[in-house]
């Protein structure tokens, strides 16, 4: 083709292209074609020359762009996200606030031409929304027990009061099931009366159901069914107690399943476990620490709660084991109880007459754990009166009735000067006493050889 004849050519086409444009596009209905006031609706429009711009650069290899930016409005109000679809049509959302009455319809081409329908949309207020819709009708794909976390593909549809499809229900409704971990919490927006999306349960439930609710009350029920928990991976303490007092019953502990990415859980069946708190503590199931624990979590339960009593203070280390899974360990203080009696934790085996000897009295619960006592006064006394003596240093010189202690214990020394067995007591406010028997024994016979 000659140079005459491409012009030409481009010529004609530039012509056909303006003339097409002249044509501007024609709305010829929007579905559904009515509306609540109150939420958003999806809608669809139809109508001829919905077509986008092309602009070619002739000037540069003849490389082309398209604009499909399309607008359309009812009476003042511009719709939101409006998408030129691949069969000709356009879709919209109708924004929530709508005035209610009758509205004409408006589509601009990118191009800047527009064209109307009258009388297109009808905003209905809330409670016109009954013409439209009577309850919801929830189908699932698939077939139960369906998994926690897994998508399973849900079927709302709207019906209205005869029981068939509303088709003109663009709307959304809340959607929750038993567990209350239901996601999405909101379906929508409804396309000619129906949602179809994935949705999931995201805790396991032996039995289940999604109910769709509108903003007007209206709801439907979906059949029942089961959610298998996520797999469980390891055991974790999920709640102990912060402190805990010698030989009391101790607070609620919680020990419950986590899956793999860390998420609580539960077992579909129930699952065995064992439960190590060291050879003293006992482990139960009730408040005041008399019913044996039987160490299972339930099928679908959280967790299971336990309780001890450990006469020891310091800190008990608690372990939780089920075969084949991770380990779980929880340090737990212990707290002395409260102080209820002395006793000699310090004394000789075996003290000679005129011998200076070191004696510790300490301060203690009823379980024989040491308990701090500031300003600790320990009176003491020997039977009979005298055998023994008492003294404030290591070389028996300072005579004492009394020692002073620092922390929960007193140190003092004793000394016999004749041998026998002698009984020491060592007093304190309102505290058993405690209680010493000595036994003095003969000094060693001088050595009165001579070379």
């Amino acid at each position: 083709m000659t140079l005459r004849g491409k012009r030409a050519a481009l010529l004609a086409l530039a012509t056909a292209l303006a003339c097409t444009a002249e044509t501007g596009p024609r709305p010829k209905a929007i579905a559904p074609d009515h509306g609540p006031s109150d939420v958003p609706v999806h809608v669809t429009i139809s109508g001829d020359y919905f077509r986008p711009r092309v602009v070619t650069d002739f000037g540069h290899d003849g490389s082309s762009s398209m604009d499909a930016r399309f607008t359309a409005s009812l009476g003042s109000v511009f719709l939101r996200d409006v998408q030129l679809a691949p069969d000709g049509t356009l879709s919209a959302t109708v924004p929530a606030g709508m005035p209610t009455g009758v509205h004409d319809l408006t589509v601009a081409r990118p191009d800047g031409r527009a064209g109307s329908l009258g009388a297109a949309y009808r905003v209905l207020a809330a409670g016109e929304l009954d013409a439209v819709v009577a309850s919801y009708r929830i189908e699932l794909t698939g077939k139960p027990p369906f998994q926690a976390f897994q998508p399973m593909e849900v079927t709302i549809t709207a019906l209205d009061a005869r029981g068939g499809v509303a088709t003109d229900f663009g709307g959304a409704v809340a959607l929750e099931d038993a567990t209350g971990t239901a996601v999405p919490a909101r379906a929508g927006l409804f396309e000619r009366g129906r949602w179809t999306g994935p949705v999931e349960i995201r805790m396991g439930a032996p039995i289940d159901a999604l109910v769709a609710m509108d903003a007007s009350g209206r709801s439907g029920t979906s059949p029942s069914f089961a959610v298998l928990p996520s797999a469980y991976a390891r055991l974790t303490f999920s709640s102990k107690p912060v402190q805990l007092t010698a030989g009391a019953c101790s607070g609620a502990i919680g020990i419950g399943l986590l899956d793999a990415f860390g998420g609580a859980t539960a077992p579909a069946v129930p699952l065995a476990i064992s439960i190590d708190a060291g050879p003293d503590a006992g482990l139960y199931s009730d408040e005041a620490c008399s019913v044996p624990l039987d160490p299972t979590i339930p099928a679908y339960g959280n967790e299971l709660t336990v309780r001890f009593r450990d006469p020891h203070a310091g800190v008990l280390t608690m372990r939780a084991n089920a075969p084949g899974l991770e380990e779980a360990l929880a340090e737990i203080p212990i707290d002395p109880a409260a102080p209820a009696k002395l006793a000699f934790v310090s004394r000789p085996q075996t003290l000679a007459a005129g011998d200076c000897a070191s004696v510790t009295v300490e301060v203690q619960d009823a379980f024989d754990n040491a308990v701090q006592s500031p300003g600790l006064v320990v009176t003491l006394a020997a039977d009979p009166p005298g055998s023994v003596a008492f003294y404030g240093d290591r070389t028996c010189t300072s005579s004492i009735a009394s020692a002073g202690g620092v922390g929960s214990d007193a140190t003092f020394y004793i000394r016999g000067e004749q041998a026998g067995t002698y009984r020491l007591t060592a007093g304190c406010g309102g505290l058993l006493p405690g209680s010493l028997t000595a036994n003095v024994t003969a000094a060693p016979a001088a050595d009165e050889s001579t070379p």
